[in-house]
């Protein structure tokens, strides 16, 4: 009996997930995990022995490893593009905190305008955030004008 053929395009299972909006939840939700994962680790790891603050270094460490798997997941699965590595981090890294000041902004207003709690608050906020991270990735931090992009 032959071995069963897979077409070229479910050879790679990212291939499977076609719509780019799909993958940028998926590769954002790995990394959400991997990112408190980080947080809790460094913080069992050094915490308690830099003091009440050991938790801010544990913080610090695991955005900067998450974050750059977070690139390199995007580069390769969500938006796979090749070439301007350097230029793509940057932009990565800039829109990654537009994110974060998006977050700090509309949260506690959030919060104090509806008087939602902060974790029902955070939820609508960080929807918000991610339509604006996947239009800010997608036409500013792997913007290639060859694939049509701005």
């Amino acid at each position: 009996m032959s071995e069963v053929e897979l077409k070229p395009e479910l050879r790679k299972p990212w291939t499977l997930v076609r719509d780019q909006r799909i993958r940028f939840l998926l590769v954002g939700g790995f990394n959400t995990v991997l990112g408190y994962s980080l947080f809790a680790l460094f913080d069992f790891l050094i915490g308690d022995s830099l003091g009440e603050f050991g938790y801010m270094l544990a913080l610090v460490l695991s955005y900067a490893l998450a974050m750059t798997v977070a690139f390199f997941l995007h580069r390769k699965f969500v938006f796979r593009v090749k070439g301007k590595l350097l230029l793509d981090f940057g932009r990565f890294v800039l829109t990654n905190m537009v994110g974060f000041g998006l977050n700090a902004v509309i949260l506690p207003l959030m919060v104090t305008i509806t008087g939602l709690i902060p974790l029902i608050a955070q939820a609508i906020t960080a929807f918000i955030v991610a339509i604006a991270s996947y239009l800010l990735h997608k036409h500013f931090s792997f913007r290639r004008p060859e694939n049509g992009n701005l």
